[in-house]
């Protein structure tokens, strides 16, 4: 029942194509009548003879616009029956006013039905399909020819009914190796006539042909006759898609198609054999046709840049996740690493072939580089523990920085940045390796290689992209450059005060005061070398002071709370509390003269005022202490001291002479002439 059902919906379906055709060809030979009428009229009324000046024949003329237009001399029979309105009495075979094309039509329709008569003598189903099948993939190649360009889209709708037929017949599963070679055939068969002639029914007639063969693939296995068809097709897609732009839909198809080939597999027992070929397959096909059409289309071959990257990328990435070929990160980071060079090649073969170079790549270097990051990036987390990965990414921005100086493009300052911040981030994991105390990695080294290295690598790139000119990234560097060189500083603090047992040791007001004095020396030696460098250092300047001028406020104001006394040990290296606040002071007081010399009058009046109030709490801590002095005596001489420390900031002299901020000025003036 199902067969009549699907042998009366291709009837019908070729049947209104046909009467589609039919309508049209008559609509045409019924204004070629008229028109011929109308010229026959216009004949007999308006014919004008004439005859030359010298001799010769006359000929009859039609003036058309002013001008004439000659018709061919008549017999003197035609003449004669014209004048005496004679009837044509000549004979004529029934149809053969009948156009050529009504005829072709009539014939594709009764080749594609014909394998349909194979039923009534009872041959194999499968034998009738291919027969189809046969029928379909000639009709496309004979679509080739203008005459029958027609005859295209009635190969797609006859190859997809009789592919469909046999599929649901069973003659599929019976025969899979006739039937994927017939489907293979007409598919390619197909993106032939796609790429020589129309895109749209040559793409049907292998979007067909793919998709019934994935199907069959799904029930019988894709290794196998209908995986190789299905593998066949797609890849005759791929590389036909990407000889034209006007065909780069299909190349896109073929990509999707692929990932839904392995998704099948993946889900088959044969996966555990053949996954990692096939996906291998699938990867080196796309890398190998963006690596030889992307030089030659540069700026347009943006899709194939990204389908020639993804595709191997994913393809390493499901081959480590799944435990298949490249289950040992050490091998899955080699991949990537030979990802990546693969595709800095590309961007070098690309750049080479273009008069204007990297730029002339446009949004394809953006996708090449965005993939070759991602790669490189993979195989440095996949291969190295966070404390040497953070100087790897830290040298990798340096070495984009350097090839900016020699070819200045965006992209590389993009992923400069791109590689700082996750040496920034590699450089946290180390920090917390020796926060949480890790057997596996000693204290100096998780200092010196996971923080403190890389400090110093960023701020090498940083200085490499300043003398580029491109000084939002030389400032970007710097300043992850700056945090962490501050933050390896605060480890050795912290360090030096725990002891080594930084899960047990809590921070007392001792150590929150040598952090602060960490602040405020990084403050000052980066605004002592303001003027050098990117213009950012004088804010980055001012952020670490004002960090380090609250948490001064906050641990001043904890102190007159049972907090610090809670975590004061006898046990730690500097159990000398006043020190909390001197030294903290003597730094604001050394801000305080670098500021007020400099003429920053708002730097200077803050600085003051905290370097008078941090020596107002060392006093009255200190006289605190002695207890052998009556408690009124203490209270009195602090609160003089606390009195005395606002008082002081009004006395004149305390921010200069000068009324404005120089410093400010200074280094506006300077950028001006940087700019």
């Amino acid at each position: 029942m199902g067969l009549w059902i699907l042998l009366a919906l291709l009837t019908a379906a070729s049947g209104f194509g046909f009467a589609i055709l039919w309508r049209r060809q008559a609509a045409l030979n019924a204004e070629i009548v008229s028109l011929r009428e109308a010229l026959s009229a216009l004949e007999a009324t308006q014919a004008v003879p004439r005859r030359r000046s010298r001799g010769g024949e006359g000929s009859n003329v039609i003036p058309v616009d002013g001008g004439v237009v000659p018709l061919p001399a008549a017999s003197p029979a035609d003449r004669a029956a014209r004048a005496w309105r004679l009837e044509d009495t000549s004979f004529s075979f029934p149809g053969a006013d009948v156009p050529p094309e009504t005829l072709r039509g009539l014939g594709l329709g009764a080749a594609a039905a014909a394998p349909a008569l194979g039923f009534f003598f009872g041959a194999a189903p499968a034998l009738i399909v291919a027969a189809g099948l046969s029928v379909a993939l000639a009709m496309t190649l004979l679509g080739l020819r203008y005459a029958w360009r027609a005859s295209a889209w009635a190969g797609a709708v006859t190859g997809a009914g009789w592919a469909l037929i046999g599929f649901v017949l069973g003659a599929a599963q019976q025969a899979p190796v006739i039937y994927s070679v017939f489907l293979t055939f007409c598919g390619v068969a197909g993106l032939a006539h796609a790429h020589l002639r129309r895109a749209a029914p040559g793409s049907v007639l292998a979007l067909a042909m793919a998709t019934l063969s994935l199907a069959l693939a799904s029930q019988i296995g894709v290794i196998g006759p209908a995986g190789a068809a299905f593998s066949c097709i797609v890849a005759a897609a791929a590389i036909i898609g990407a000889l034209s732009l006007r065909l780069e839909a299909l190349h896109l198809a073929a990509f999707g198609a692929a990932l839904i080939g392995l998704f099948v597999l993946s889900g088959q027992d044969a996966a555990a054999i053949w996954f990692t070929p096939a996906a291998s397959w699938a990867g080196a096909l796309f890398l190998a046709i963006a690596f030889t059409r992307v030089p030659q289309l540069g700026p347009r071959g943006v899709a194939l840049a990204g389908t020639g990257a993804l595709a191997p990328l994913l393809t390493i990435s499901a081959l480590h996740f799944a435990q298949h070929g490249l289950a040992n990160p050490l091998a899955a980071a080699g991949a990537f690493a030979l990802l990546s060079a693969v595709l800095g090649a590309l961007i070098a073969v690309s750049a080479q072939r273009r008069r204007d170079g990297l730029a002339a790549l446009k949004v394809t270097l953006w996708v090449l580089t965005f993939a070759a990051f991602t790669a490189l990036a993979a195989a440095i987390a996949l291969a190295l523990p966070a404390p040497i990965s953070g100087a790897v990414f830290a040298a990798t921005a340096l070495g984009l920085a350097i090839l900016n100086t020699r070819l200045p493009d965006s992209a590389w300052r993009f992923f400069a940045l791109a590689a700082a911040l996750f040496a920034g981030f590699n450089a946290i994991q180390s920090g917390q390796l020796l926060l949480l105390e890790a057997p596996s990695w000693p204290d100096w080294t998780l200092i010196g290689l996971g923080v403190a290295l890389p400090a110093a690598i960023l701020a090498g790139a940083a200085r490499f992209a300043d003398g580029s000119e491109a000084r939002i990234t030389a400032a970007v560097l710097e300043s992850f450059a700056f945090a962490l060189a501050i933050a390896a500083a605060n480890l050795l603090v912290r360090l030096f005060f725990s002891s080594g047992a930084t899960m047990l040791a809590p921070i007392g007001f001792v150590e929150a005061g040598a952090h602060i004095c960490v602040w405020l020396i990084a403050a000052l030696l980066i605004a002592s070398r303001a003027q050098r460098g990117p213009g950012t250092r004088l804010m980055t300047a001012t952020g670490i002071g004002a960090v380090a001028l609250l948490a001064a406020a906050v641990a001043g104001a904890l102190w007159l709370s049972p907090y610090w006394t809670a975590r004061e040990l006898a046990e730690t290296p500097l159990p000398y509390a006043p020190l909390g606040f001197l030294a903290p002071a003597v730094l604001f007081f050394a801000h305080w003269v670098f500021w007020r010399a400099r003429g920053s009058e708002v730097r200077t009046r803050a600085v003051f005022a905290a370097s008078a109030a941090m020596a107002a709490g060392f006093i009255a801590l200190e006289v605190l202490r002695h207890t052998e002095m009556p408690g009124w005596a203490s209270a009195l001489i602090a609160a003089v001291t606390f009195a005395l420390a606002i008082i002081v900031n009004f006395a004149p002299g305390v921010v200069g002479g000068s009324g404005r901020d120089s410093y400010r000025d200074e280094n506006f003036h300077r950028n001006r002439r940087r700019q």
